[in-house]
């Protein structure tokens, strides 16, 4: 070893040439398209291209197109994509059902990873097995008893943001006093990291839940004619059975809309994540190696292929569904299929989706009956793609105002 050295120090020519040599075998190692895949690469990097910035920052900025675009090139086969998920094998929605209870197939790990789960001060987002057994177990099987207060607290809050006012306003938009989470830890004198406590009280707040709201009010805005079967239908089932979980079940028309609704525009453009925890083979015989990672894309959900009349709202589809087989589930709002990943598909579907659905429901009942609304101007809102996720219009705007209730659901027996 000392020759071996002795001959790269008192030969710089030498030395010099080995360093080419062995810069230039890891070029080709690691920057040749195609290097280690059996996959085919949607977005590959250019040849001598060192890193995937440029591709994942193209993917991030045109993500609904190019999952498009690769889902319409390969059909029902798997393919590779950069993405901001990382490097990730797409597979086709129809490989899902034989995937979703795959034991070797797991969330948590690249939810943590993406999540930087490691870094100091995201301890939050560090998975904990229990999570899904509180929510099945406990909070799903108390829907019953939450029904009551979670109708009181949408009353309350209606009653406060939108007012019962029948005068015409506009709100100015001005921000408010501060008087947040982060005041309230400080009131009482707690001297933990403040970005770590928000954190922690983000990841149990269902922001998805307000998203699939404001989007089904939208939807209802752009399509007028129904407002009245929906509050027809919400004053016929309350009337008859209160305001009960069962009741909230029988809102049909109502699922239907607020499916269609997360159908069109899912909070993810990529769902179905799962990384390998052991060399996986799929339908087609293809083999997911171990430690790589899966994602299933979302934009079949408005392909011909799936749906008739795929990129159009129809608030009735999903009621067509369910009137055509009861015993079909699928048209449920709760209910997760390969072709509507709204909530995911499998062992690691949503699990709050049950208790999300029913506080959706409960405001809309609340809104439909109490307000009239409109978009401002006509504006129709353009949801726009920013990596995986799949976000709404947030320059859209609604026209709110207080109508007479055709039933009193205040008074309603829960």
């Amino acid at each position: 070893m000392a020759s071996y050295l002795d001959l790269l120090l008192g030969n710089p020519q030498y030395a010099i040439f080995c360093g080419i040599t062995l810069f230039t075998l890891f070029i080709i190692r690691y920057s040749l398209p195609g290097h280690v895949t059996k996959f085919p690469v949607l977005n590959p990097k250019k040849s001598l291209e060192l890193t995937s910035n440029r591709v994942t920052q193209d993917f991030i900025v045109d993500t609904k197109n190019i999952l498009t675009s690769g889902r319409a090139l390969y059909k029902d086969q798997p393919y590779r994509a950069y993405t901001d998920w990382g490097k990730v094998v797409v597979i086709p929605p129809k490989f899902l059902d034989a995937l979703k209870s795959h034991k070797q197939l797991d969330f948590t790990i690249p939810a943590e990873d993406d999540s930087h789960a490691y870094v100091p001060g995201f301890e939050p987002f560090a998975s904990d097995p229990n999570i899904s057994k509180v929510v099945t177990k406990y909070l799903t099987k108390s829907l019953t008893k939450l029904t009551a207060p979670l109708s009181e607290e949408a009353a309350l809050a209606f009653r406060q943001v939108l007012t019962d006012s029948t005068e015409k306003a506009e709100a100015k938009g001005k921000p408010s006093p501060f008087d947040d989470s982060i005041q309230w830890y400080r009131k009482e004198g707690s001297t933990r990291d403040p970005a770590l406590l928000q954190i922690s009280l983000s990841l149990v707040a269902i922001h998805t839940t307000s998203d699939l709201l404001m989007e089904t009010l939208f939807n209802i805005a752009q399509h007028p004619d129904l407002f009245q079967p929906l509050r027809e239908e919400i004053t016929s089932v309350l009337s008859a059975e209160g305001l009960k979980k069962t009741a909230l079940y029988n809102l049909k028309l109502m699922d239907s809309v607020i499916k269609e609704s997360q159908r069109l525009r899912p909070v993810l453009l990529g769902s179905f994540r799962r990384q390998a925890m052991a060399d996986i083979t799929l339908p087609n015989g293809d083999v997911i190696k171990k430690g790589e990672k899966i994602v299933c894309d979302t934009t079949h959900m408005w392909n011909g292929d799936y749906y008739e009349e795929a990129t159009k709202f129809d608030g009735y589809r999903f009621l067509r569904m369910r009137e055509a087989s009861e015993q079909d589930k699928h048209p449920h709002l709760v209910s997760t299929s390969f072709d509507h990943l709204g909530f995911g598909h499998g062992n690691h579907a949503c699990p709050g989706r049950f208790f999300a659905a029913n506080e959706i429901k409960i405001a809309l009942c609340h809104m439909l009956l109490k307000y009239d609304w409109k978009l401002a101007n006509g504006v129709v809102p353009k949801p726009s793609g920013f990596g995986m996720a799949y976000l709404p219009d947030l320059q859209a705007k609604l026209l709110i105002r207080r109508r007479n209730e055709d039933l009193d659901i205040d008074s309603i027996e829960t």
